[in-house]
């Protein structure tokens, strides 16, 4: 189970990392607890549930709900919950500050536990990547990984403390959207070897360059011990430019790389893409002097993927070598893409709607436009319900206008815009004189702007289309969309 402690064990771990803790000292009842929550609606019975002051509410709101629903202990950072005069009294913990808390404890855990670490961060291909790692690690042995995106200073600690005793590895996902979170991130899990998948504009407003980017990605050197390997994206121009302006900053940690140029150390030699059936090639790696070619089916769709695979299968093997090849094509074949990550549903005979509403910056637009452009290829009529890329800052309007024209010049049928930069999305749709690089004229396809995304997916319904791209950042809630279509087609 993950992790199991009494009130006594918990106070003495939090006091051996410089916690202050204080509880009631009256009671003799052995209080034991079996994991933790921080949502008071998950508690199944038996957990410490951790009152964190959240956006909008603070955890103290739901202190008492979390007992009646059966935790066993509550970590608050209010004093008074311990003067409540109350049975429950003794079940309170006090700390000044629950989230410190909740990283120390995650940290002692992760220690008594000693297991490898692999965590990975990115601008795009985080979660699946995570995802894949844990399917090939499972071949061999059991272990942890992230649940869902859970990659903040909440969803790290929790992965930690959901490692149990008989757990061989532990799989994390590393997010940030402002300076110094990665370089923390990385301190607190320790990571046994390190992942960047890709550097590309996201959360630019933040940070006010690329460049700046890939320096905040590459601090998951931070709580790497030296000689702990990094794991490299060696076709990317960020990351190229990284090493070779900051080459001193890397020198204790072994490189290795995964792409199509040679020398990588996990490259595809061959691939084609199978449409929506997925893609197929052969993987070649090269460890400990010796080169292995590992032929590759997989149903992750588009050409963008196979760095997925490449990065996901070298990064494993640094954590489990015992691997073979068999277990590589297994795990690869088998995998599906985990939800609202370009997601291919067949709603009807003749339609397939992509749902890949999960997020989107830049590249990952770039990439779900060059997969649906192919079905273009191929004279079927494509449309796109496309959302708000977040988080760009001051250049947010360029970005979206940029993706307009990609999306014009894949040859769409039409395009439903949603969001505060709708707009920009559509805009190239309507410029009559826009030509492409190679002087080719793209005839003008219907656009529209809708003011919801269930407002877009009834446009959508209204219009002919074989294939329907839906792609926007989490905020706008885009699944809203498919979520009706579905429902129509279904009715």
């Amino acid at each position: 189970m993950s992790v199991e402690l009494t009130r006594d064990q918990l106070i003495q771990a939090l006091k051996s990392k410089d916690i202050k803790v204080k509880a009631l000292n009256y009671s003799r009842e052995r209080i034991v607890f079996k994991g933790v929550a921080f949502n008071s609606k998950e508690i199944k019975g038996g957990e410490l549930f951790i009152a964190l002051k959240g956006t909008k509410h603070h955890g103290h709101q739901f202190a008492e709900e979390a007992l009646a629903r059966g935790a066993s202990l509550v970590l608050v950072e209010d004093e008074s919950f311990l003067n409540k005069n109350s049975p429950d009294s003794a079940r309170y913990l006090y700390t000044p500050d629950t989230l410190k808390a909740f990283w120390a404890l995650a940290q002692w855990w992760l220690k008594e536990v000693s297991v490898p670490v692999l965590a990975i961060t990115g601008s795009v291909g985080k979660t699946t990547v995570k995802e894949l790692c844990a399917a090939l690690l499972l071949q061999k042995n059991v272990g942890c990984y992230s649940k869902a995106s859970y990659n903040n200073y909440v969803g790290v600690p929790y992965t930690v403390l959901n490692l149990k005793k008989d757990h061989k590895w532990l799989v994390v996902e590393l997010g940030m959207n402002k300076p110094e979170e990665i370089k923390n991130l990385s301190k607190l899990v320790s990571p046994t070897v390190g992942v960047i998948t890709t550097v590309a504009p996201a959360h630019t407003e933040t940070f006010n360059t690329v460049e700046d980017i890939a320096k905040e990605k590459l601090s998951i050197t931070s709580g790497m011990k030296k000689g702990s390997p990094l794991v490299l994206n060696g076709d990317n121009s960020y990351i190229k430019n990284y090493i070779k302006n900051f080459k001193d900053t890397l020198e204790d940690y072994p490189l290795y790389f995964f792409g199509k140029e040679e020398g990588a150390h996990c490259r595809f030699l061959s691939f084609n893409t199978l449409g929506f059936e997925g893609i197929k090639g052969e993987l070649e790696i090269t460890l400990q002097g010796s080169k292995t070619v590992v032929p590759i089916e997989s149903r992750l769709v588009g050409a963008h993927t196979y760095y997925n695979i490449a990065c996901a299968v070298l990064s494993s093997l640094l954590i489990e070598p015992a691997l073979s090849a068999e277990d590589i094509k297994t795990a690869v074949k088998n995998f599906v893409s985990p939800y609202m990550r370009m997601n291919v549903v067949k709603i009807a005979e003749d339609k397939i709607v992509v749902n890949d509403c999960y997020n989107a910056n830049p590249a990952s637009m770039e990439a779900a436009l060059n997969v649906v452009k192919e079905s273009v290829k191929e004279g079927k009529k494509v449309g796109a319900i496309l959302g708000d890329m977040k988080e760009l800052g001051k250049n947010s309007a360029s970005y979206h206008q940029q993706i307009s024209l990609m999306a014009k010049r894949s040859g769409l049928s039409f395009l439903i815009a949603v969001g505060d930069y709708a707009k920009d999305l559509v805009s190239a749709f309507k410029d009559k004189e826009e030509k492409s690089s190679k002087a080719e004229k793209h005839a003008l396809a219907p656009c529209f702007i809708a003011e919801s995304p269930v407002a877009a997916a009834n446009i959508a319904l209204k219009l002919e289309w074989d294939v329907l791209l839906i792609k926007g950042s989490r905020a706008v809630e885009l699944e809203n969309a498919f979520e009706r279509i579905l429902q129509e087609k279904q009715e």
